[in-house]
């Protein structure tokens, strides 16, 4: 849904309303048998883009620090109460540029620096239903599921400006391979690294296809992993057709962890590109929302 969201950014920013898919529960399976894999950097063939990923001794994500062209572009940190949930999120250490997270139930609350949100959890504890209002006007996402794995997330938006109301509808639908993911044993929230991955990474498997039907156009991805000896995918390679852009697209990102092995099999595996933008490494203005227009991780 990447290319909806740039539009909106060329058109005065009508909508700024793109949030989150998400599944608010750990990102390991409950019986995953964890091997201590671990994720610590995402490497994009998108202008330098880089991010690198700090954990505590529970394997949840304490600090998340991007890059752009070889420089530290911004870094939020997380906190955690007991019981493993996520209650806050500050960027470069801002307090004026934090959100906080309460639960209730099957409920969460953001409170955000920009706008709030609520999040509704079905009865497997995965996010049923997202919905944020604010002063632009209201955005609904809701979510399917098979073997824990999203499947299909519709989004539907309202927005007013300048007295004009806009109405759209975004579908996206997802197929997945039988390897393990990046997160796989990552106890982070789902929900938080869907903010920044947006269903392009998957928590359990890895998505093999992913279709995005706008109103009036369709975008196809065909994503090829290789894997490590572990399993783990090391390589991602897109391919993609879009009403955007001329024929077949290709884009690479490539998956480091705590390992030895790969760690080698990064270096032997370099990525190349023809300048189209990763899709797996995407700008991340899912944040803008949390911390204000204009102050977004990546404008």
């Amino acid at each position: 849904m990447k290319k909806y969201f740039f539009e909106l950014r060329i058109v005065a920013t009508i909508v700024a309303c793109f949030v989150v898919s998400v599944a608010l529960v750990s990102c390991g399976k409950e019986d995953d048998g964890s091997d201590g894999t671990l994720l610590t950097e995402i490497i994009s063939d998108l202008i330098g883009y880089r991010d690198t990923f700090e954990y505590d001794d529970q394997n949840r994500i304490t600090k998340i620090t991007f890059y752009e062209e070889g420089e530290v572009y911004s870094f939020v940190t997380l906190s955690y109460n007991s019981e493993g949930d996520l209650i806050s999120l500050a960027r470069d250490g801002n307090p004026d540029l934090t959100a906080t997270f309460t639960k209730n139930g099957n409920t969460i609350t953001m409170d955000g620096a920009w706008d709030d949100a609520v999040f509704e959890l079905n009865v497997q504890g995965l996010l049923g239903k997202y919905t944020e209002e604010s002063n632009w006007g209201i955005e609904i996402i809701t979510y399917q599921y098979q073997d824990k794995n999203l499947t299909k997330m519709t989004e539907e938006r309202e927005s007013t400006w300048n007295g004009e109301t806009f109405k759209s509808s975004t579908t996206a639908t997802f197929t997945y391979d039988d390897k393990k993911s990046p997160f796989y044993n990552c106890k982070t929230p789902q929900w938080f690294l869907i903010y920044l991955y947006e269903g392009d990474i998957g928590f359990y498997n890895n998505p093999k296809t992913i279709i995005e039907q706008y109103e009036d156009d369709t975008e196809t991805r065909i994503i090829e992993y290789t894997y490590n000896e572990d399993g783990y995918p090391v390589t991602a390679t897109t391919k993609y057709t879009s009403p955007w852009s001329d024929g077949e697209n290709t884009s690479s990102s490539t998956f480091v962890y705590n390992t030895s092995s790969t760690k080698s099999a990064l270096q032997e595996a370099p990525i190349t590109s023809n300048g189209i933008n990763s899709d797996i490494r995407r700008d991340n203005n899912r944040f803008r929302h949390i911390f204000g227009g204009g102050s977004m991780i990546r404008p």
